[in-house]
């Protein structure tokens, strides 16, 4: 009786609309007075070992680098750039736009900025092209998705803390991945501009266009190299990164002239909102995962998923049915920091490396994000494109298929996501 209560009660306050860190904290607390296994006096120290984690500092420190570098309207640059690289395929401007999200992934590693940026710029240039609307705003949310898997990533972070993974090797092991998804939308959009005859940009680029373009991107482009060079090489640790990240936007705005030190306030006080707001989900969330090994519920669905199939395949394909389900409804943060801890048991009695279980959850709650009926690019986007949600569901679909059959390939070829960390961490 007691562990049925859990569910219902997550779930009534999840339909109530409760924010995400309240639903778990009033669950766990629920939980707690009903079993009296706990005394309430300790649920605040639960709370604090769920923070008190080095690596952590890692969130707020990318937040506030992703935050400095959209002041400094580099996304411009950056899509001037894509252009001269993809300006000329069947489809110019929505290849560009998987391209400019591709590249600003590596900036902010958050799927919502990359669509507020990035779809800002060329949602209204692809409408004046004469892409439809629905199908500008699709392109951006959808490709916006690449931005949680790419280095610099706060999920990765967040699985890392919660499955006590490497996040070095999280971040290197994004990278394939993320390029892969990218690269599958970008053949979708091959075949739908010769489907629909989309407009190919005419104009000749020449190298020293490329040149002048590329140097324009280079101080973007610098950020993840600087953070995936540093881990590979052994510099530095991927919560210093993210310190060395901060410091590098701040001296670029101010270089560049592009960030006022009056600005610093706002940006902070930005970043304080946002990191808090996920801590304190993962605070939550670190209080609820005790209580559920407490109550065995990880050997539970172990023992659950093994008494349906001990098929490596046929559990891989359930977990990734499951954890598509839930990035439909649940905020990204909460469902890793939730789940990861539940799931890991049942992998790893499959022999699946830790690091690239991160890969495959992380993905599939990525494609969440751009999914109805709480996908959070999809609104961002929809805003943007003056669109309706309905209109950029139906021209979303095949991207989302096409992120699929990427989620299948890193899913069954560890290769993909573990040559990297195997090559440079390991």
């Amino acid at each position: 009786m007691t562990l049925a209560i859990i569910p219902i009660i997550f779930l009534a306050l999840l339909l109530l609309g409760v924010p995400i860190a309240f639903v778990i904290g009033i669950t766990s607390l629920a939980t707690v007075m009903i079993q009296g296994t706990i005394p309430l006096n300790a649920l605040p120290q639960y709370m604090f070992i769920g923070l008190d984690s080095f690596p952590l500092l890692a969130i707020p420190f990318f937040i506030l680098a992703g935050l400095l570098m959209s002041r400094t309207g580099i996304s411009g640059r950056l899509i001037d750039f894509t252009m001269i690289l993809f300006g000329r395929m069947p489809g110019a401007l929505a290849q560009v736009n998987i391209g400019t999200s591709i590249f600003f992934a590596g900036i902010t590693g958050a799927a919502v900025a990359d669509t507020a940026a990035v779809g800002t710029v060329l949602i209204p240039a692809m409408k004046k092209e004469g892409y439809p609307a629905a199908y500008s705003a699709a392109v951006t949310a959808a490709s916006s998705c690449i931005g949680p898997i790419v280095p610099p990533s706060i999920i990765l972070v967040v699985y890392g803390i919660a499955a006590n993974a490497s996040i070095a090797s999280l971040l290197i092991a994004g990278i394939i991945p993320g390029v892969l998804m990218g690269l599958s939308m970008g053949v979708v959009v091959w075949f739908q501009a010769v489907k629909h005859k989309f407009p190919r940009r005419e104009e000749s680029y020449s190298f020293k266009k490329l040149l002048i373009a590329f140097i324009n991107a280079l101080p973007a482009l610098l950020m993840p190299l600087i953070i995936v060079g540093g881990i590979m090489g052994g510099v530095f640790t991927a919560t210093e990164s993210a310190c060395v990240a901060v410091v590098y936007s701040l001296l670029l705005g101010l270089f560049t002239k592009t960030l006022k030190v009056s600005d610093l306030y706002d940006v902070c006080i930005q970043a304080s909102v946002v990191s808090g707001v996920v801590l304190l989900i993962i605070s939550a969330a670190k209080f609820f995962s005790i209580i559920m090994v407490m109550n065995h519920i990880p050997a539970a669905l172990t023992n659950l998923f093994l008494s349906i199939s001990d098929n490596r395949v046929i559990i891989l394909l359930m977990i990734n049915v499951l954890l598509l389900i839930v990035g439909c409804f649940m905020e990204i943060s909460a469902a890793c920091i939730i789940l990861a801890p539940i799931l890991l048991p049942v992998v790893t009695n499959l022999g699946i490396h830790p690091v690239h279980f991160g890969i495959i959850m992380c993905v599939n709650l990525a494609i969440g994000l751009a999914t109805p009926p709480v996908g959070p690019t999809l609104f961002v986007a929809c805003k943007i494109g003056k669109t309706t949600i309905e209109e950029i569901t139906m021209a979303i679909w095949p991207f989302l298929l096409a992120s699929v059959v990427a989620l299948l390939l890193i899913t069954f070829i560890p290769w993909l996501s573990l040559v990297l960390p195997a090559t440079f961490i390991w």
